[in-house]
């Protein structure tokens, strides 16, 4: 009896024995991946290849799909297709023989057996195939050169369009890698249009914007005029033909024009000495080829901005106490003028344009050489911060003025400005003494005129009004005949220091002077730096 019931305890052990491994085994074989949720793919991308190609590249956030689904449409409205599909781990597809100018949508969606996950979010892109940009060249009175810019990594041949009253003729199918076409036996001065196809193995670019130009010769522009001294005037202008046999310079003083000079092809300035600093002086030029001319450039107008009279040398009456001086041994010309707000200007621009000069805030700053009493060195030219008195004007790029005041002597310019001023024109400060001999000679006066009395006909003072006026506005010097303002409107800068100190002199007085204090003998002294509305400059040229 004993021995049964152990041997039925013993079966029932190793029943229980026999099912924990079935059960054991049926869990060990279950797949736990059938569980898992197939996740759709993420942060889609899409490439432009060439004119019919695109990428696709996504990122995989499942492990266990057997693949990815492309779907594409190519119109809005369309239902997504499902166009390719790729291997399990697969991060990227290129859907080729695509046609330029549609754009495509796509989404991609991973998949294991008949289980698709959703789809990433759709993304659209045109495939890419630009038009050439034609650039459109006058070379000769009858040629032109039509040309661009290989822009493709990949095959790209040309046919080239030129318009006439008919419309677009195809003059030439070009090969990969042409960039450009010379079209020859044009008819001089007519208007040529031209557009530019690009084609590869499976599409053509659109037409690119026409572009049209003329074999007529284009004349020089943009001449303009500097005054080197008082003789000197020196023209330039841009060369706008690259054909041209030569140019022909004219000038016209006022009694018509004639030729100035015949030039080379390619010059660009000319030098041209004048008679009279008393005329107007028109300047234009005209450019030639072989069997052409241009039109004449647009006429350039050269005032007579630099007047001088001649001063000769020897005595002169010179100080308060009227001495007879004899120290002055050459002969020289002044300006009959003080320099002008648009002669500064003038200046300005051009020597900003060369580095000569710079802004900064309110200062217009320049060089130096240095002297005895200042080194060499930056310093203020001309204070822009005064806007009641000052006339010239900075726009961040160039000078500029009221035409109103073109023609009132400039102030607000220190020494140090009327000194490069001078520099760049090839001319001088006066002296002290040779301004009081400019405006004295040995007449013994207090003044350029005869007589003790002062009114505003003669100068422009503190009892006319207290305001500048234009250059010549008053009494000419009666000794030299063309010199105006020498008393008055603005006091002058000299090339002197006084007995003592580092300052220069002034003469003349100024629209601020009273007028017990304006003989030609008086001396101001002021601080070169100083840039004060009631001071400019006039200059000498020996």
């Amino acid at each position: 009896m004993k021995n049964r019931v152990e041997i039925n305890s013993l079966r029932t052990v190793l029943l229980i024995a026999i099912s924990v491994i079935i059960s054991l085994n049926f869990f060990a074989c279950d797949d736990p991946g059938d569980d898992e949720q197939l996740l759709a793919p993420s942060d889609i991308m899409l490439t432009v290849i060439n004119d019919h190609t695109l990428q696709l590249t996504w990122q995989d956030n499942s492990d266990n799909e057997d693949g990815f689904k492309i779907a594409r449409k190519s119109n809005a409205m369309d239902e997504y297709e499902v166009v390719a599909t790729v291997g399990a781990n697969t991060t990227t597809y290129s859907d080729d023989e695509l046609l330029y100018t549609n754009i495509y949508y796509y989404k991609v969606a991973a998949y294991k057996g008949g289980e698709t996950s959703s789809y990433s979010s759709g993304i659209i892109a045109p495939t890419e195939f630009p038009p050439p940009l034609l650039e459109v060249t006058p070379i000769h009175e009858t040629k032109l050169s039509i040309d661009w810019e290989d822009i493709w990594d990949y095959d790209v041949t040309f046919e080239l369009y030129r318009r006439d009253t008919l419309g677009y003729e195809l003059i030439a199918s070009l090969p990969d890698g042409t960039t450009s076409y010379l079209d020859e036996n044009r008819t001089y001065a007519l208007r040529y249009i031209y557009t530019l196809v690009a084609i590869t193995d499976h599409n053509r670019s659109g037409m690119e914007i026409p572009r049209g130009v003329s074999t007529k010769i284009n004349p020089p522009t943009d001449m303009d005029a500097q005054f080197q001294n008082s003789k000197n005037v020196k023209l330039t202008w841009n060369d706008n033909c690259a054909y041209e046999t030569e140019n022909i310079l004219e000038y016209n003083d006022g009694s018509g024009y004639i030729v100035l000079a015949t030039l080379a092809a390619d010059t660009k300035q000319y030098t041209h000495q004048i008679s009279s600093t008393g005329n107007d002086h028109h300047y234009r030029i005209q450019t030639n080829t072989e069997n052409y001319s241009s039109d004449y450039s647009e006429e350039y107008l050269h005032g007579a901005w630099f007047d001088y009279s001649s001063i000769s040398a020897g005595s002169y009456t010179f100080g308060e106490a009227g001495d007879t001086l004899s120290d002055l041994q050459t002969d020289f010309q002044m300006l009959n003028y003080e320099v002008t707000n648009y002669q500064y200007l003038d200046y300005l621009n051009f020597t900003l344009a060369v580095s000569g000069v710079s802004v900064n805030g309110d200062q217009v700053n320049g060089n130096y050489v240095g002297d005895a009493n200042w080194p060499a060195g930056s310093y203020l030219y001309y204070g822009l911060d005064a806007q009641d008195t000052t006339r010239i004007y900075f726009d961040g790029s160039m000078f500029s003025i009221n035409q109103k005041y073109i023609n009132y002597p400039v102030n607000h310019v220190s020494w140090f400005g009327a000194y490069g001023f001078a520099e760049y024109h090839g001319v001088e400060l006066p002296t002290e003494n040779e301004w009081e001999k400019a405006a004295r000679g040995m007449t013994g006066e207090d003044y350029p005129w005869s007589g003790t009395d002062v009114d505003c006909d003669d100068a422009n003072y503190a009892g006319c009004g207290g305001r500048l006026g234009n250059v010549g506005g008053t009494t000419e010097n009666q000794t030299y005949g063309e010199l105006y303002d020498m008393i008055g409107n603005v006091a002058e800068w000299t090339d002197s220091y006084p007995a003592t100190g580092s300052n220069r002199v002034t003469k003349g007085g100024s629209y601020l002077t009273s007028s017990s204090a304006l003989e030609a003998w008086r001396q101001g002294s002021v601080d070169p730096t100083a840039a004060s509305a009631d001071v400019g400059f006039r200059v000498i040229v020996y």
